[in-house]
């Protein structure tokens, strides 16, 4: 990584006078859950030591074990997460959407009332859905907004069809199983034979419309991806116009194989095509509802044929991709485009953060589903103002993460947590690396130093300026590390479209430069309602 730091270090300079847009992203420390439809378990995976890896004791546990939980999986392929972390998992041996929701804090969902059956699609079982609607093969679950959960549901043979489903949980009873609660949003190939159409996965974009990749082999739609708008708001797609082709594949060596699909914030989707081990990111940038390939397509990875990559998340950060790969042996990537040149060149750009030859507490045996912890959650702010700038005051530099170096040997770092929005009120700043038992305080400012490189000062670097506010005092515990919120959008004045810059102070009194304090780096928040 110490290679790139020119490169962060120049884009921030460039870039500080447009409120540092397309720099540094949020602090790397995403929250990745993965199924396992061998081990029929879900996994969840946690950075705990900022180390942007999954490889220590503890940083990979079981969120849900059927051996232990009520209800037995059999083929849990896709997962997606709702904002108060419930976690709906599709398999396709059960014919099932699993919820589940690790309510006591313990650190799993197998107790009872923490996993229900939200959606039953087996005409078969004794808890078939309400609605009567089959459902034999969810290979997608997404979802955007509370209590709106979208299915992909591919066709299984003669007696089902291929739909996107919409189901919603009306009489809040913790499932969507009930009569009326559930619809086929859209039906892509009414009576179609088995492979005129395979939807692999499906979302609700930013804009608020449901897309879906389409896969279909018999090369009766074709392959890409499809937009879906009610125009006439009759609650499904069932007039002229209300599905479209968002984006056609363009000719390539082999046959494609759309396997997954995301979208960042920004409005950039990336797509995996697994038959020809490619990589696509792709944007609407003149907003006329469709992708032209020669303009606003870009092959972002030509992965090796050595990879076998079946589903992916996109980071809300930099657009960084976490997948999985059982080709070899059991791999989790993230792929990270360091040299920030719109695709991926180096072979350093994809990173193993997870290997199960590394002894460990939980072994995932086959990554398939997964999903980043809720955009929300992932990170919430922009890391500027770090140790890496060339300014820190006694040559005591910290990462990319953190302020300058402290009497640790580390760096402190600052990172947000919850939500950007003014209403939930529940972001939280998280100072780690501090010394242990050291006062630190919360400062928000209405500016960024130095062009957002912030000024030398004691053992660090001052990152907010303009009107300063004080957010508390805190004492750093055991690990170094101090906590400030929920509840601070009253004290600090937040404003929906209001950005704001955050840093911690601490005291250090035998740091590198003999001041007695030093510095976190900085967040900047831009607030949402």
């Amino acid at each position: 990584m110490s290679s790139s730091t020119p490169l962060r270090v120049t884009a921030l300079l460039a870039l500080a006078s447009t409120a540092f847009a397309g720099g540094p992203g949020p602090l790397q420390n995403e929250i990745l859950f993965v199924t396992d439809p061998v081990l029929d378990r879900v996994f969840e995976c946690r950075d705990f030591n900022h180390d942007r890896l999954y490889s220590q004791p503890g940083e990979v546990g079981v969120l849900y074990d059927d051996t232990v939980g009520s209800i037995a999986l059999d083929e849990p392929i896709c997962i997606t997460a709702d904002p108060d972390d419930t976690f709906f998992v599709g398999d396709t041996g059960r014919h099932f959407i699993l919820a589940i929701n690790d309510r006591d804090g313990d650190g799993d969902c197998n107790d009872a009332g923490e996993h229900v059956v939200y959606f039953d699609g087996d005409p078969n079982s004794s808890t078939f859905n309400g609605s009567g609607l089959v459902m034999l093969s969810p290979t997608s679950v997404g979802l955007r907004f509370f209590n709106r959960l979208w299915v992909a549901n591919a066709k299984t043979g003669p007696l089902d069809h291929s739909s996107i489903l919409l189901l919603e949980d009306h009489n809040a009873d913790g499932d969507a199983n009930d009569a009326g609660e559930a619809v086929e949003y859209y039906v892509p190939a009414p009576g179609g034979a088995l492979g005129d159409s395979v939807p692999t996965h499906v979302d609700q974009g930013i804009d608020g419309h449901v897309y879906f990749l389409e896969n279909g082999s018999t090369g009766a739609r074709a392959r890409g991806i499809y937009e879906l708008t009610d125009g006439d708001f009759s609650g499904v797609i069932d007039a002229p116009g209300e599905a479209t082709a968002f984006w056609v594949t363009p000719a390539q060596p082999q046959t494609p194989v759309l396997a997954s699909f995301d979208q960042q914030d920004d409005g950039a989707w990336t797509v995996l095509d697994s038959g020809n081990h490619r990589m696509w990111r792709l944007r609407d940038v003149n907003d006329d509802g469709s992708i032209d390939n020669g303009t606003e397509l870009t092959l972002w990875w030509a992965y090796p044929v050595t990879h076998e990559f079946l589903d992916l998340a996109v980071s809300n950060a930099w657009g960084d991709v976490y997948t999985g790969d059982d080709q070899v042996q059991d791999e989790l990537l993230r792929v990270i485009d360091i040299d920030q040149s719109g695709v991926i060149q180096d072979p350093a750009e994809a990173k193993v953060v997870y290997d199960d030859s590394i002894p460990l507490l939980e072994n995932i045996d086959s990554a398939r589903g997964m999903t980043l912890d809720f955009h929300g959650h992932e990170g919430v702010g922009l890391v500027y103002c770090t140790g890496t700038s060339g300014l820190c005051p006694c040559n005591n530099p910290g990462t990319i993460e953190t302020g300058c170096t402290n009497s640790t040997g580390q760096g402190a770092g600052l990172e947000g947590e919850g939500t950007d929005g003014v209403i939930n009120d529940d972001l939280e700043f998280t100072a780690f690396q501090i010394r242990a038992g050291a006062t630190a305080v919360l400062f928000q400012g209405t500016q960024a130093s130095g062009g957002g490189l912030g000024v030398p000062f004691g053992d660090g670097l001052v990152c907010v300026g303009g009107s300063a506010l004080r957010l508390g005092a805190r004492q750093a515990d055991g690990s170094g590390r101090a906590t400030w919120g929920p509840g601070l959008a009253t004290p600090g004045q937040w404003v929906a479209g209001q950005t704001r810059y955050f840093q911690v102070r601490y005291r250090n009194v035998t740091g590198p430069c003999g001041s007695g304090f030093n510095y976190t780096n900085g967040l900047m928040v831009t607030f949402t309602q």
